[in-house]
């Protein structure tokens, strides 16, 4: 009964871990990089002359880099929380 309980103990740590690391990979990778390349298409679609189409994707950049600096500085702040909750 101990090796079933140790297997699920097992499973569920691997889940957590997957988790922060698919949350990490949002936050520090993806949220940044669709920041840019929204920045990069208004800049490339105001050059060909849609200025509406490019101002639009400025300010979608501009809100979606407000998220990511936001989400960026709650996971942070959370992983900083859980290292001072642990060295208590």
């Amino acid at each position: 009964m101990k090796v079933f309980s140790s297997i699920f103990h097992f499973i569920e740590k691997m889940y957590h871990a997957i988790r922060e690391l698919f949350w990490l990979f949002f936050v520090f990778i993806l949220f940044p990089l669709v920041t840019i390349v929204m920045f990069i298409s208004g800049r490339d679609y105001m050059n060909e002359g849609a200025t509406l189409t490019g101002i639009g994707l400025y300010s979608a950049g501009v809100v979606f880099a407000l998220l990511t600096v936001g989400f960026v500085y709650g996971t942070v702040s959370e992983y900083i929380d859980k290292l001072k909750q642990r060295n208590k």
